[in-house]
């Protein structure tokens, strides 16, 4: 039956990759009867299609990813109330003892590898492009999409299955004894993809279409690749030509950067529309305070992502001004006029809400790769290769922006890294960075487990283990190792013989 499931899964993606859309804000819908992709793709106007559906395939991953980046980390958590459907596993997400059955886990992963499997695809055919230049160009698109989201999966779950060509219903049983391929084999094919895309993209946007990638792109994100694997000096080389020739520039205001449509301190981002078909952003309502009615937008909210007592505090104890009324609000009016502050759960993450006319359909686009990043990460690798004096510049370039005051004082190259690590907290709160920095930085269990050992600073989440029905409070002891890669998808584990587990101890 599971077998069952997923070739209808595969044919049903095939057959979405195929329908007709005409830009990227398009949802692509099911044809009638399926084609195969040998046979739909004939023409560049037809790939072009392909690589409009793939760029829409980023939407479902996102719209979870923030469960399995945000909410481990220490800056959200999930709501002070117990009272909606979900609140069970994102507990368990938190405090980190997920079941491998878990939805978010397990949607994340399958709506990943569906649109790898677009994107496969849609490279299978990008022959039938007779401009080199062009098929190049096209190539170049598909290739860092499907970087980027190795990239996301190895960092989460470690040891991947690896698939760079699409599977055929003629392949099914090929697809269920795919083994994981190591960490180092899977950022050889980021790498490669990655340099192929930075060496073949355009520095333009194909048809100057607002959300495609270009070669600035994806050598900022081939930067961020190699920093990740501490190969310091080939970092340099990418993040340094980004920052000095790109055109790309900090925002003057910080709050322009979410509000400003196509900013030009974006590199690569996720595009949403509201009002043309199922293609909005959810995140207006999944991140408004649960049970706020209409008193923070339209159609009530889910209370995902709340902020944390500590980010919170850590910003107003600095009194950055990127905190409050700008990343998120503490409060909120309902609609008595009564005021709920973030102790009774009315905080929430304010960089993506506007107000949508449907529910779970806003207009905010969300940033994947911006400018101020590139700058932080040449700070980090100055830092690695010279030594703080050379890194700080750029840390304080950052913070200009922000406007507060330089760092003078950072003498040695640790404690700018903890100085560094802090100020990309304040910068990217709430973009899906916050877990993958601190596992980059090799803090991830030091935080993590100060974090939850802090009784001011949500040291109490629920435990899995429900008493006559009702979810018990414990405080957690410092986290392992083990625990910092995610499980891997029940249902992938009991359809694929050769796919072995993380083990939690």
């Amino acid at each position: 039956m599971i077998k069952n499931n997923i070739r209808i899964l595969i044919l049903a993606l095939a057959a979405v990759l195929l329908s007709s859309c005409e830009s990227l804000f398009e949802k692509a819908s099911m044809p009638e009867c399926f084609t195969p992709g040998e046979a739909f793709y004939n023409n560049a106007d037809e790939i072009n299609l392909g690589i409009v559906g793939c760029y829409n395939g980023l939407q479902a991953p996102l719209n979870t990813e923030f469960f399995l980046t945000e909410v481990r980390s220490d800056n959200a958590k999930a709501t002070p109330s117990a009272s909606y459907e979900s609140v069970q596993m994102i507990c368990h997400l938190d405090g980190f003892f997920p079941q491998s059955s878990n939805n978010y886990i397990e949607d994340y992963w399958s709506d990943t590898y569906a649109n790898i499997q677009n994107i496969n695809t849609v490279i299978d055919q990008i022959d039938v492009v007779t401009d080199d230049e062009l098929k190049r160009h096209f190539k170049g698109e598909l290739m860092m999409l499907r970087a980027y989201h190795y990239f996301n999966l190895v960092r989460l779950f470690g040891p991947l299955p690896i698939y760079e060509s699409p599977t055929k219903v003629s392949e099914l049983d090929d697809y269920f004894i795919k083994t994981r391929s190591s960490v180092d084999e899977v950022y050889v094919l980021i790498e490669s993809d990655l340099k192929y895309a930075a060496a073949n993209l355009a520095d333009e946007p194909h048809n100057k279409e607002a959300g495609r990638v270009t070669s600035w792109a994806a050598k900022a994100l081939l930067g961020r690749v190699y920093l990740t694997e501490e190969k310091y000096t080939e970092a340099e080389l990418y993040l340094s030509d980004v920052y000095t020739k790109s055109g790309h520039e900090l925002e003057a205001d910080y709050s322009n950067v979410f509000t400003e449509e196509e900013s030009k301190e974006l590199l690569f981002y996720v595009r949403y529309a509201a009002n043309m078909g199922n293609i909005g952003s959810p995140f207006a309502n999944y991140f408004a305070p649960i049970k706020s009615v209409n008193a923070v937008v339209q159609g009530d909210g889910k209370g995902y992502n709340y902020p944390t007592d500590d980010l919170i505090y850590t910003f107003q104890e600095r009194q950055d001004p990127r905190g409050d009324s700008v990343s998120f609000k503490t409060s909120f009016l309902n609609e008595s006029g009564a005021e709920i502050d973030h102790l009774s759960g009315g905080a929430y993450c304010l960089k993506y809400l506007s107000q949508p006319e449907l529910v779970f359909d806003a207009e905010n686009d969300f940033p994947v790769l911006r400018f101020a990043d590139v700058i932080l990460m040449l700070a980090e690798v100055k830092n690695e290769l010279e030594g703080p004096a050379a890194a700080a510049p750029y840390l304080n370039e950052v913070r200009a922006r922000a406007g507060v005051n330089p760092y003078l004082d950072v003498t040695t190259r640790s404690a700018f890294k903890d100085t560094l690590l802090l100020e990309r907290r304040l910068e990217f709160s709430f973009e899906n960075l916050r877990w993958f920095d601190m596992i980059r930085f090799g803090k991830a269990e030091e935080i993590m487990s100060a974090h939850f050992g802090n009784s001011a600073t949500d040291a109490e989440y629920l435990d899995p283990t429900e008493v006559d029905g009702k979810a018990q409070v414990q405080n957690f002891l410092p986290l392992g190792t083990d625990r910092l890669l995610l499980l891997i998808p029940e249902r992938e584990i009991k359809a694929n013989p050769n796919m072995t587990q993380n083990i939690y101890k």
